[in-house]
């Protein structure tokens, strides 16, 4: 049974740190787990490494080297998988997430560079163009329970990451900004370093402030999991896997079977957009509204996921390669994009801004802060009556 927590910690702060996440137990045993998994990594990078990289690749050259389990897992060899749904990490994150199923989207180990690379930047996990402003996010991730978590188990100490408390639920301060513009490499005054002692973990929400203070040559072994809800109020912000379907066949048998579901789910949940975006080229209210309802059942924040949705539809129109493009054809593509472009444009500012402590790093006209005085019923009017 997972260990209880307190949901309201986690909307107050933007954290929460489980202590021995790692059974005391099981820690020596996935420190020597994690060590084959990184030697296997090690030939990976060399293997796909980049013509201007050197000979170890990431390994390398990279201030935090990653290292993918689904990449270098097999059947015998699987227990940072198993650690991926034990009751400290998938348990208690579907506590914090209140939804039906919970699914991995990623799951690995930073590891600490080669050379001495320092402190990383200030930055929330978003970009304005690819997620939308803050304020729908925090809203609607407040209204509802959070659709999506991440999480930092250090298998050695570990006070690499600092944080904000707080921070998700509202933009930066001027003091912050004014810090920030001057160095995002630097402590913030309202910073605070996360410190971890082996096998305890945090869990967070990614639109927090927070920081990698120094990635310095200090033996470092930290699994990274994040997790997405499915069936929940929200259709989380990260939604797609970073394990491919290869993964299945790497795997024993009861851990193959759980990932099989998950790209069930993932199936079900393409095809509800489908149906939602069908409708908006139909022209079918009755059938959009019903759509976005069910995928994201919370009154409160629901613009959001129409935001989410509009992204969505922009790369099925201009990227090829997105999964869904070939569910329509090119003249239903152009038609989804012209009924969003209302919407598109109501999310962008008359020039290009910058706001400090972001992933973006170059200007963009798309507003960070924000949410535009557009809501749903205006997108459905604009479908009939263009700008």
């Amino acid at each position: 049974m997972a260990m209880p927590v307190d949901t309201k910690e986690l909307q107050d702060k933007g954290y929460i740190i489980v202590r021995d996440c790692v059974p005391p137990g099981q820690l020596e045993s996935l420190r020597g787990h994690c060590e084959q998994m990184l030697e296997r990594h090690k030939r990976w990078w060399a293997d796909n490494r980049k013509p201007d990289e050197p000979p170890g690749g990431e390994w390398e050259s990279g201030p935090q080297p990653r290292v993918l389990f689904d990449r270098v897992v097999d059947p015998e060899a699987a227990e940072s998988v198993e650690f991926v749904f034990h009751e400290n990490t998938h348990g208690i994150s579907k506590q914090l997430m209140g939804a039906e199923e919970v699914a991995p989207l990623q799951f690995g180990m930073f590891c600490n560079p080669r050379t001495d690379h320092g402190p990383w930047d200030w930055h929330r996990d978003i970009r304005s163009w690819r997620e939308g402003p803050l304020e729908g996010l925090f809203t609607d991730s407040l209204a509802n329970p959070p659709a999506y978590t991440q999480w930092n188990i250090p298998l050695y100490d570990d006070d690499v990451l600092w944080a904000v408390p707080g921070s998700h639920r509202r933009f930066n301060t001027e003091a912050e900004n004014r810090q920030l513009s001057k160095s995002e490499h630097e402590p913030l005054d309202s910073g605070i370093p996360i410190e971890l002692k082996a096998g305890d973990g945090v869990v967070y929400l990614n639109t927090i402030l927070h920081w990698g203070s120094n990635y310095s040559t200090k033996h470092r072994r930290t699994l990274q999991y994040t997790y997405r809800a499915f069936g929940g109020d929200i259709y989380p912000h990260a939604h797609s896997f970073v394990w491919q379907p290869e993964l299945i066949d790497k795997l024993p048998a009861h851990l193959a079977v759980k990932f099989k579901h998950f790209l069930d789910l993932e199936r079900s949940e393409l095809a509800l957009i489908e149906h939602i975006f069908s409708a908006i080229i139909g022209l079918d209210e009755r059938k959009f509204r019903r759509g976005l309802a069910e995928l994201h059942p919370g009154r409160e924040g629901r613009m959001t996921c129409l935001v989410l949705l509009s992204k969505r539809a922009k790369n099925i129109r201009h990227h090829p390669r997105e999964p869904m493009s070939n569910r329509f054809t090119d003249r239903e593509r152009e038609l989804l994009w012209q009924r969003f472009l209302p919407l598109d444009s109501a999310l962008q500012a008359d020039s290009p801004q910058l706001v400090p402590g972001f992933q973006n790093k170059e200007p963009t006209p798309y507003i960070f802060n924000e949410m535009p005085a557009f809501d749903i019923d205006d997108f459905v009017a604009s479908w009939t009556n263009p700008p």
